[in-house]
Protein backbone atom coordinates (compact mmCIF):
# COMPACT_ATOMS: atom_id res chain seq x y z
CA UNK A 1 0.00 0.00 0.00
CA UNK A 2 1.28 3.58 -1.13
CA UNK A 3 0.99 6.25 1.43
CA UNK A 4 3.56 8.74 -0.17
CA UNK A 5 5.03 9.46 -3.78
CA UNK A 6 7.48 12.04 -4.00
CA UNK A 7 11.31 13.27 -5.68
CA UNK A 8 13.10 11.00 -3.03
CA UNK A 9 11.02 8.15 -4.20
CA UNK A 10 8.18 5.63 -2.91
CA UNK A 11 7.31 5.43 1.21
CA UNK A 12 5.67 1.95 1.72
CA UNK A 13 3.49 1.70 4.54
CA UNK A 14 5.95 -0.16 7.11
CA UNK A 15 8.17 -0.64 4.64
CA UNK A 16 10.40 1.91 4.53
CA UNK A 17 11.62 4.04 1.72
CA UNK A 18 12.06 2.69 -1.80
CA UNK A 19 13.63 4.18 -4.81
CA UNK A 20 12.38 5.29 -7.71
CA UNK A 21 14.83 3.78 -9.82
CA UNK A 22 14.18 0.24 -8.29
CA UNK A 23 10.52 0.76 -9.09
CA UNK A 24 11.39 2.50 -12.80
CA UNK A 25 13.61 -0.59 -13.49
CA UNK A 26 10.73 -3.19 -12.51
CA UNK A 27 8.50 -1.03 -14.62
CA UNK A 28 10.65 -1.29 -17.78
CA UNK A 29 11.68 -4.33 -17.28
CA UNK A 30 7.77 -5.60 -17.96
CA UNK A 31 7.43 -3.05 -20.72
CA UNK A 32 10.51 -4.87 -22.24
CA UNK A 33 8.94 -8.09 -21.99
CA UNK A 34 6.02 -7.04 -23.50
CA UNK A 35 7.42 -5.44 -26.29
CA UNK A 36 9.43 -8.50 -27.10
CA UNK A 37 6.69 -11.20 -26.88
CA UNK A 38 3.98 -8.82 -28.30
CA UNK A 39 6.14 -7.29 -31.87
CA UNK A 40 9.05 -9.55 -31.72
CA UNK A 41 11.62 -6.83 -30.79
CA UNK A 42 15.22 -7.79 -30.22
CA UNK A 43 16.88 -5.97 -27.13
CA UNK A 44 20.78 -5.77 -27.57
CA UNK A 45 23.15 -4.84 -24.16
CA UNK A 46 25.54 -2.16 -25.99
CA UNK A 47 29.05 -1.42 -24.50
CA UNK A 48 29.18 -4.36 -22.16
CA UNK A 49 31.65 -4.28 -19.32
CA UNK A 50 31.63 -0.46 -18.83
CA UNK A 51 29.35 2.11 -17.80
CA UNK A 52 25.43 1.25 -16.66
CA UNK A 53 26.11 -2.27 -17.89
CA UNK A 54 25.95 -4.32 -14.97
CA UNK A 55 26.26 -8.18 -14.57
CA UNK A 56 22.81 -7.91 -12.99
CA UNK A 57 20.88 -6.94 -16.04
CA UNK A 58 21.98 -10.43 -17.32
CA UNK A 59 19.61 -11.98 -14.96
CA UNK A 60 17.02 -9.53 -14.91
CA UNK A 61 16.76 -8.03 -18.70
CA UNK A 62 15.24 -9.81 -21.40
CA UNK A 63 18.08 -9.18 -23.76
CA UNK A 64 18.43 -11.30 -27.19
CA UNK A 65 22.12 -10.22 -27.66
CA UNK A 66 25.48 -8.74 -25.84
CA UNK A 67 27.81 -6.27 -27.69
CA UNK A 68 31.53 -6.03 -26.54
CA UNK A 69 32.71 -2.66 -25.80
CA UNK A 70 35.84 -1.33 -27.93
CA UNK A 71 37.91 -0.75 -24.98
CA UNK A 72 38.23 -4.27 -23.92
CA UNK A 73 39.02 -5.51 -27.89
CA UNK A 74 41.42 -2.42 -28.58
CA UNK A 75 44.45 -4.86 -26.92
CA UNK A 76 42.83 -7.75 -26.86
CA UNK A 77 46.23 -9.73 -28.60
CA UNK A 78 48.57 -7.59 -26.24
CA UNK A 79 46.69 -7.42 -22.41
CA UNK A 80 46.09 -10.24 -20.92
CA UNK A 81 43.77 -8.67 -19.05
CA UNK A 82 41.49 -7.73 -21.37
CA UNK A 83 41.84 -10.66 -22.62
CA UNK A 84 41.04 -12.85 -19.97
CA UNK A 85 38.05 -10.56 -20.22
CA UNK A 86 37.03 -10.93 -23.36
CA UNK A 87 36.90 -14.50 -22.84
CA UNK A 88 34.77 -14.21 -19.95
CA UNK A 89 32.42 -12.34 -21.57
CA UNK A 90 32.21 -15.00 -24.72
CA UNK A 91 31.61 -17.59 -21.87
CA UNK A 92 28.46 -15.58 -20.15
CA UNK A 93 26.79 -15.31 -23.54
CA UNK A 94 27.29 -18.67 -24.39
CA UNK A 95 25.76 -19.48 -20.39
CA UNK A 96 22.84 -17.36 -21.28
CA UNK A 97 22.41 -18.03 -25.01
CA UNK A 98 22.76 -14.65 -26.09
CA UNK A 99 23.76 -13.38 -29.53
CA UNK A 100 27.46 -11.46 -29.24
CA UNK A 101 29.05 -9.00 -31.17
CA UNK A 102 32.67 -7.64 -30.58
CA UNK A 103 32.83 -3.72 -31.18
CA UNK A 104 35.69 -1.48 -32.34
CA UNK A 105 37.40 -4.85 -34.35
CA UNK A 106 39.93 -3.16 -36.14
CA UNK A 107 43.18 -5.43 -37.04
CA UNK A 108 42.98 -8.89 -38.14
CA UNK A 109 44.98 -10.24 -34.73
CA UNK A 110 42.12 -9.15 -33.11
CA UNK A 111 39.87 -11.02 -35.50
CA UNK A 112 41.27 -13.75 -35.14
CA UNK A 113 41.75 -14.27 -31.27
CA UNK A 114 37.85 -13.36 -31.06
CA UNK A 115 37.31 -16.30 -33.79
CA UNK A 116 39.69 -18.41 -31.80
CA UNK A 117 37.55 -17.81 -28.61
CA UNK A 118 34.06 -18.55 -30.34
CA UNK A 119 32.73 -14.93 -31.36
CA UNK A 120 31.45 -14.83 -34.27
CA UNK A 121 30.01 -11.34 -34.81
CA UNK A 122 32.02 -8.03 -35.13
CA UNK A 123 32.05 -4.84 -36.09
CA UNK A 124 34.81 -2.35 -36.71
CA UNK A 125 37.16 -0.24 -38.94
CA UNK A 126 38.54 -3.96 -39.89
CA UNK A 127 35.73 -4.38 -41.97
CA UNK A 128 34.02 -0.35 -43.00
CA UNK A 129 34.50 2.47 -41.60
CA UNK A 130 30.67 3.93 -40.57
CA UNK A 131 28.25 4.10 -44.05
CA UNK A 132 25.76 6.47 -44.78
CA UNK A 133 22.81 3.59 -45.73
CA UNK A 134 22.75 4.42 -49.37
CA UNK A 135 26.94 4.02 -49.38
CA UNK A 136 25.86 0.66 -47.25
CA UNK A 137 25.15 -1.28 -50.42
CA UNK A 138 28.00 -2.21 -52.16
CA UNK A 139 30.01 -2.81 -48.92
CA UNK A 140 27.42 -5.48 -47.70
CA UNK A 141 28.05 -7.24 -50.94
CA UNK A 142 31.73 -6.98 -50.89
CA UNK A 143 31.65 -9.07 -47.89
CA UNK A 144 28.63 -11.25 -48.34
CA UNK A 145 29.67 -12.37 -51.87
CA UNK A 146 26.75 -14.71 -52.80
CA UNK A 147 25.96 -15.57 -49.69
CA UNK A 148 22.32 -14.39 -48.68
CA UNK A 149 22.12 -13.33 -44.78
CA UNK A 150 19.70 -14.86 -42.30
CA UNK A 151 19.80 -11.18 -41.04
CA UNK A 152 20.75 -7.62 -41.28
CA UNK A 153 21.46 -5.72 -38.80
CA UNK A 154 21.72 -1.82 -38.85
Amino acid sequence: EVKKFGQEGVIHKGRGKRSNRKINEKIQIKIEKLLKEKYNIKLSLDDFGTGYSSLGYLQSMPFDEIKIDRCFIHDVTSNHKNASIVESIIALAKIYNFRLIAEGVETKEQLAFLKGMGCENYQGYLFSKPLPIEELHPVFLKFMGEQQPKEVLI
